[in-house]
């Protein structure tokens, strides 16, 4: 059973991918979406949706 992510610790997660994310692909809009939980793994489920200029 896996530890529940409280909104700040989510919120907190996906601003810190946001900002990675943005280095390496600048002028990207990132959407970042964070698991509810922290898994047996001690990994939190991440899913990144990056949008570049170049994909349109």
């Amino acid at each position: 059973m896996g530890h529940e992510l409280t909104p700040d610790e989510k919120n907190q997660c996906a601003e810190y991918v946001r900002e990675a994310e943005q280095a390496e692909h600048p002028g990207a809009t990132i959407s970042v979406l964070v698991g509810d939980e922290i898994g047996d793994d001690g990994k939190v489920q991440v899913r990144v949706v990056r949008t570049t200029f170049s994909d349109l």
